[in-house]
């Protein structure tokens, strides 16, 4: 972060300074501070009481969102709209998707291991329906990285629950149990969302005419253009990058460009943004914390003997599946990624912390 932003190519710029986009060193600072926060969380109740309000997040924002669909706009954004589609209360709805799978993420893992984590009955009834309704929205958003985001889950419960069935039958029967029930109540919001409104066909159309169109640049709505021209810098910039939080500096050193032409101060995906705006040591690093993370929680998973530890980790590490995905295609923005890097620290592996009696 200190280097890339001392080497700025265009110092003290941090995406335009939109107060929306940017990411400036103070904010990079409390990103830090709340992976290190989350390390030292290892209280059970701690750790419920934050997928709790993770839910309650999610809820709140979703409740904008669904009015968003049929555009009723209690919340407003200054940077965008679009007809019937919700943005919650952040600025696009790109971002919104993202963080609705990331948060979705979190209330399908409390209902799936709500017969650990949840005592009230009224509850452990609700969250399907809880988790159904911000699914609904998230397909609201028709950010199509949201989709992604939500294979990845997917794909992670699936393997997941079979790698532990396998291991210990009897124990992870009830999280199965509800993980199918959760998932058909998903596919039941997908067929109503299909059948009476167009986030299914508008998005696989509009896919379609992407790739159908011949011009790869403007597949993902422009985003292989947008790569194309950061992975250009790095040769040049590739110890310290064009500048931290500055892709816009690719698009206005082009020699070819001109006042009014394309250009993007996000990647719309969060490792080639890395890579150009801080260079190739910096995303080595990243990738570096997001493996020791990820290898560290899935041996938590599978060894852990204390069930609860087992339970929260392996909920977070779904959580961490969604959003690592689905940042392939999306920016990495305060309002959004502040709850990941809290989530990175939870799941971190480290040391136990001994207290004396004292």
């Amino acid at each position: 972060m200190v280097i890339s932003g001392v080497f700025s190519l265009n110092p003290g710029v941090f995406s335009g300074d939109s107060p929306f986009y940017c990411e400036n060193p103070m904010h990079f600072l409390a990103y830090y501070w709340l992976f290190f926060a989350g390390t030292l969380i290892d209280s059970d109740k701690y750790r419920k009481n934050i997928l709790f309000c993770f839910t309650g997040v999610a809820i709140f924002e979703s409740i904008f969102g669904f009015l968003h669909t049929f555009d009723i706009e209690l919340s407003y954004s200054l940077y965008y709209h679009a007809e019937r589609t919700a943005y919650g209360l952040t600025q696009n709805s790109n971002f919104y998707g993202g963080l609705m799978v990331f948060l979705i993420a979190g209330a399908s893992g409390l209902y799936i291991f709500s017969d650990k984590l949840v005592s009230s009955k009224v509850i452990k009834c609700a969250l399907p329906l809880v988790s159904a309704f911000l699914f609904y929205t998230m397909l609201g958003s028709r950010a199509r990285l949201a989709w992604v985001g939500f294979a990845a889950l997917t794909a992670f419960y699936v393997i997941s629950l079979i790698i532990m069935y396998r291991k210990d039958k009897e124990a992870v029967k009830p999280a199965i149990k509800h993980f199918l029930i959760l998932w058909g109540a998903y596919f039941a919001v997908f067929l109503i969302a299909f059948i009476f409104t167009d986030y299914i066909r508008e998005a696989t159309v509009r896919t379609y005419w992407e790739v159908a169109n011949g011009d790869a640049d403007k597949i993902g709505s422009d985003r292989f253009y947008n790569w194309k021209m950061g992975l250009m810098s790095v040769p040049k910039h590739w110890l310290s990058g064009v500048g931290l939080d500055n892709y816009r500096y690719v698009f206005i050193s082009d020699p070819n460009y001109q006042e009014g032409m394309y250009l993007q101060d996000k990647a719309h995906n969060e490792y080639i943004h890395i890579l150009v705006t801080q260079g190739v040591p910096s995303l080595l690093n990243y990738l570096a914390l997001l493996i020791f993370t990820l290898i560290g929680a899935v041996k938590s998973v599978l060894n852990e003997v204390d069930s609860n530890k087992r339970t929260f980790t392996w909920i977070f590490l779904g959580m961490f599946a969604a959003y690592v995905v689905q940042a392939l295609f999306n920016s990495s923005i305060t309002y959004v990624v502040i709850y990941f890097w809290f989530v990175l620290g939870l799941i971190t592996p480290r040391t136990e912390i001994y207290r004396k009696s004292k």
